[in-house]
């Protein structure tokens, strides 16, 4: 939800991160769908109060054959005929049995189950998503998260308002160590709309606050949606982007799971796109563990600018034939050291081996 609510109206940019955010912990997989199609929901919940339509809407941003798109059309048409929400639960549960408990595809059928059940009531569409079981903390959050979009904090039943006030109280952050946290939900809420429009900048798009009608510059929408989502979904499995670096954009490709042995090789290919209108000279040093090697790989690559790049990004690379030491650690940090005349200092890319 903060992905999509920091992009209003540019769902693409919004699955974009969401994206990111997902292949921390789930690669290309059914988790980064998971993420890809709840931002899809929750953005579309701000300026569409059909929760068919947007949950439709989002069906057609991830791969039809993925399991979460198979759960979702479950939920769907057994919806349709009435079937009770119970048994649309064990049906997910048959249908995501190879997975086992804690996994993607049926926990997104219970939020669906939901969504649609609960037929806009807050209270209900809670009950009915936690009742379904399994990872109840996240389709209670994802439910909550989107009616709250959709219906601000007057969604909320008063009665559980009052139970619940408006404090954060969380064990999963040390508040003591990181005093910039947000005490109350109003204040995250404050904290967020101050850096939508700084966000939003950094893609051309001039954004600010008034109590009057939204208006939405033309071909806004056109620029940034129905792009993104294919492009998500190409990526090979074993990969992932860092977009944080003004002057480029990196992808970084294994040639396999990233786990290594001792004295094993491991390809790593990283791709390159220039997000300049200028021709880039990149100068490469890789840095890795103690005992460890490269094996022969290009110290400097021209990147072509933007504009010439537009029907073959990604096409420009590095290859590099990493071997591991006699000593491998669980987790294992190796940086690319990227410099350029051009760059005021050198950019660091993370590359993770796991032992």
């Amino acid at each position: 939800e903060i992905w999509a609510l920091l992009f209003p109206y540019c769902g693409d940019i919004a699955m974009k991160y969401a994206s990111m955010d997902a292949m921390v912990d789930h690669g290309i997989s059914e988790g980064t769908y998971a993420e890809i199609f709840t931002v899809a929901i929750q953005n579309a919940a701000i300026y569409n109060s059909d929760i068919m339509s947007i949950i439709e809407n989002a069906l057609t941003k991830i791969p039809t054959e993925c399991l979460i798109s198979k759960a979702v059309r479950l939920v769907i048409d057994e919806y349709g005929k009435g079937t009770d929400y119970r048994a649309v639960r064990n049906m997910l549960v048959d249908l995501t049995s190879e997975l086992g408990y804690f996994q993607a595809p049926a926990n997104i059928g219970y939020v669906i189950i939901g969504l649609l059940y609960g037929e806009g009531d807050f209270k209900k569409s809670i009950i009915y998503a936690v009742n379904c079981g399994d990872d109840t903390d996240c389709t209670a959050a994802t439910v909550g998260a989107t009616l709250g979009i959709l219906g601000g904090i007057a969604a909320i039943p008063q009665d559980w308002r009052d139970y619940i006030g408006d404090r954060i109280i969380t064990i999963s952050i040390n508040g003591q160590e990181v005093y910039t946290l947000p005490k109350t939900c109003t204040e995250l809420t404050e904290q967020v709309i101050r850096n939508i429009p700084a966000v939003m900048s950094n893609f051309d798009v001039s954004l600010s606050f008034t109590d009057g009608k939204t208006e939405i510059e033309d071909g806004l929408i056109e620029k940034f949606n129905n792009k993104t989502a294919d492009n998500i979904i190409k990526l090979t499995k074993y990969s992932y982007e860092i977009l944080n670096f003004h002057p480029f954009t990196a992808r970084i490709e294994y040639d396999k799971y990233p786990r290594i042995s001792l004295c094993e090789a491991r390809k790593v290919r990283i791709h390159f796109l220039n997000n300049c209108q200028e021709t880039r000279r990149l100068n490469f040093r890789l840095i890795l563990p103690a005992g460890w090697t490269v094996g022969e790989y290009e110290k400097t690559l021209c990147i072509e600018t933007k504009a010439n790049q537009e029907n073959v990004a990604y096409t420009q690379f590095v290859d590099f034939d990493i071997t591991a030491g006699e000593y491998v650690d669980s987790i294992n940090n190796i940086y690319l050291e990227v410099s350029s005349a051009t760059f005021a200092q050198p950019v660091i890319i993370p590359i993770i081996l796991l032992g």
